[in-house]
């Protein structure tokens, strides 16, 4: 897990009334489970700092192309997530685009908070940051 990158992600992206609590979830194993759980539905973030993703899921592919190339191809990527498999898990910008547009729930932070992609519940909740 890198704590560092999720406390920073949750300071600049969730809404200031929330940040503390989140911070909290995030900083204690056991809660954790409370964080990633509202993953789903986006309601803890500032949407004035993102963007919907446009098109069908080819175009939005290459979105995310695109700002993989703009941060670094190879930029790692970190992801918090809903899915055990994805979650902490820290890999190349290209490997992380092909999983996440599958991934309900999950976080995809660009290299050191250089872009965020969010995607909440199916079927048009992808987002980037702007």
């Amino acid at each position: 897990m890198r704590l560092d990158l999720e406390e920073k992600f949750i300071t600049k992206y969730v809404l200031k009334h929330k940040r503390d609590r989140n911070l909290g979830f995030v900083r204690n194993e056991r809660n954790r489970g409370q964080f990633l759980g509202t993953l789903y539905h986006g309601s803890h973030f500032d949407e004035r700092l993102f963007r919907e993703l446009q098109g069908n899921h080819e175009q939005q592919m290459l979105a995310l192309h695109k700002i993989a190339e703009s941060v670094g191809l190879a930029t790692s990527c970190y992801f918090i997530s809903v899915d055990p498999q994805l979650d902490g898990k820290e890999i190349p910008a290209q490997e992380a685009i092909k999983h996440v547009l599958n991934s309900g729930g999950t976080v995809l932070i660009f290299g050191d908070l250089n872009a965020v992609y969010y995607g909440g519940e199916p079927p048009n909740t992808r987002y980037i940051s702007v």
